[in-house]
C-alpha cells in the first residue's frame, strides 16, 4: 500500500480588514494632496507567493500603469503599530507619475498622430524613417515599441548593397587604412550618402561620429551612434520626452524613518517638477497652436 502525504498548506501573512482600509485612504490622501483621483477599484491587494509563504501585496492600476508596494507597511519600534513605510509614499508618486505621462501621450496622439512621431531613435533610425518616406522599398526591417522605433534599410543591390542599421551601417567595400586608422571622424568625412529630405536631419546624420571600423568579409561596418532622439525634431512634436524622464525618475524618501519623514516635502516637489514642465511648455494644444501660428 502507498501512502501519499498531502502537502502541507503554504501559510498567508495577509493584511487585516482596518489595514487594508487605512492603506487605501493613505494612497487616496497622497493623491488628492496631488490633485489627482486614485479611485476604490484601482487599489487591489494580491496575494504573492514566497518559497515557503505567501502575503498580501498593495498594487496600484490605472490603465496600463501598475505598480506594486511588496511591502507597505512596517512595525514602529516606539508604539508597534504597523504604520505605512516612507517608499509606499515614494510608490503612490510613481504611479501619478506614469498616470500623468500616459495622459499626456494620449493627448499628444490626439493632436496629432503622425506616425512615430512620439517615440525615440537613433540618428539612423531618424534617417531611415525619412528616406523611407518617398523610398518605401528600401525599408527591409523596422521594430516599434511604446518609446523607441528601429528601421533598417538596404541602400542599392548585390556589390553596390548598403545597409544602414539603427547603430552601425555597413558598406560593400573596404576603406583605406588611413581612415580605418585615423580615430574618431565624421560618417560625412567617410561616405557619400543620399538626401533624405530633411535637411536638419540629413546634416545630423552626416555630422555623426564613427565610433569603430571593422572589416568584414565582404565589406565593412561602421559603428555609429547609440543615443535616442525624438524622431520629429529636436523636441519632438510636443516635449513629452521631457515628460517622460520626469515619470521615470525614482522618488527617494527623505528619510528611512516613517516618524521622520517628511511626506510634505516630497509631494511639493513632485507639485513643482510637474508644473515647472507645463510652465515652460504649456498643454499640448498649446504647443500645436502656437507652431500652426508660426
Amino acid at each position: 500500500m502507498t501512502i501519499r502525504h498531502r502537502p502541507m498548506s503554504v501559510p498567508h501573512v495577509g493584511f487585516r480588514p482596518e489595514e487594508k482600509e487605512a492603506l487605501v485612504q493613505y494612497v487616496q490622501d497622497i493623491a488628492l494632496s496631488c490633485g489627482q483621483t486614485i479611485h476604490d477599484d484601482e487599489i487591489s491587494f494580491p496575494g504573492l507567493k514566497k518559497d515557503d509563504y505567501s502575503h498580501d501585496c498593495l498594487c496600484l492600476e490605472s490603465g496600463w500603469a501598475k505598480d506594486y508596494a511588496e511591502f507597505p507597511l512596517e512595525i514602529s519600534e516606539s508604539t508597534g503599530a504597523r504604520i505605512p513605510k516612507p517608499d509606499l509614499h515614494a510608490t503612490v508618486l510613481g504611479h501619478l507619475r506614469q498616470r500623468i505621462w500616459m495622459d499626456l501621450k494620449d493627448r499628444c496622439l490626439q493632436v496629432d498622430d503622425t506616425p512615430n512621431a512620439h517615440r525615440d531613435g537613433t540618428i539612423n533610425t531618424i534617417w531611415n524613417e525619412r528616406i523611407v518616406v518617398g523610398r518605401p522599398h528600401l525599408q527591409s526591417g523596422m521594430s516599434v515599441n511604446t518609446e523607441e522605433l528601429k528601421i533598417t534599410t538596404i541602400l542599392g543591390q548585390g556589390d553596390a548593397r548598403t545597409e544602414v542599421r539603427p547603430e552601425s551601417i555597413t558598406i560593400p567595400h573596404h576603406l583605406p587604412q588611413s581612415i580605418v586608422h585615423g580615430g574618431l571622424c565624421r560618417l560625412g568625412d567617410i561616405l557619400d550618402m543620399p538626401d533624405c529630405g530633411d535637411p536638419d536631419v540629413q546634416a545630423k546624420f552626416l555630422d555623426q561620429y564613427v565610433f569603430s571600423i571593422d572589416a568584414t568579409d565582404d565589406g565593412t561596418k561602421l559603428r555609429t551612434g547609440i543615443s535616442r532622439h525624438p524622431v520629429m525634431g529636436e523636441d519632438g512634436v510636443y516635449p513629452w520626452r521631457i515628460m517622460r524622464s520626469i515619470a521615470h525618475v525614482r522618488v527617494t524618501p527623505a528619510s528611512c524613518d516613517p516618524l521622520a519623514y517628511d511626506v510634505e516635502r516630497d509631494i511639493a516637489e513632485y507639485l513643482r517638477e510637474n508644473s515647472e514642465f507645463f510652465d515652460a511648455h504649456g498643454m499640448p494644444e498649446d504647443h500645436y497652436r502656437r507652431g500652426i501660428a508660426a
